[in-house]
């Protein structure tokens, strides 16, 4: 996919990393779903122990929320280590291109730059990885893609 002649770098990269976001994006459907399982859980004890005063249904609802934690703490820890192989794997393939440019370039044009260009240069890498394998990035890639949707349904 060109656009103004440039090649579509970072498609390129993130391209083998679909099916990694997508399996991000199912395991946070179901944290998000466990999620909802504190205000019922609340909700149940106000109906049915505070109510009828039934101690037994209070235990069966502990038991059932220790459960319900014990889930959400490892799909959230399974998430992070997804996130961050996804991190390992942006981080080696734009490293080596970046490493890979600086080097085809003369060493003329490495030497008329400061020292702060080149400093700048690589903090904008990181910051493209924190973008693509931070916290926001199982949530942006759905939603650039529901954005692209409608985009394409209006013209």
């Amino acid at each position: 996919m060109a656009e103004n002649g440039k090649q579509d770098w970072l498609g390129e990269i993130i391209r083998p990393l679909r099916s990694v976001y997508r399996e991000v994006f199912l395991v946070s459907f179901f944290v998000n779903l466990l999620a909802l399982a504190v205000p019922v859980f609340s909700l149940q004890v106000f109906d049915r122990v505070i109510f009828s005063a039934g101690l037994t249904t209070l235990q069966g609802l502990v038991i059932g929320m220790i459960v319900v934690l014990v889930f959400d703490f490892a799909l959230r820890q399974t998430r992070s280590r997804m996130m961050q192989r996804a991190a390992l794997r942006i981080d080696v393939a734009v490293g080596n291109r970046l490493f890979n440019k600086i080097l085809a370039l003369p060493m003329m044009a490495l030497e008329n730059k400061p020292n702060a260009y080149w400093n700048s240069l690589f903090r904008d890498v990181e910051v493209v990885r924190n973008t693509l394998s931070g916290p926001s990035a199982a949530s942006c890639r759905p939603a650039n893609r529901l954005w692209k949707s409608c985009r394409v349904a209006t013209t």
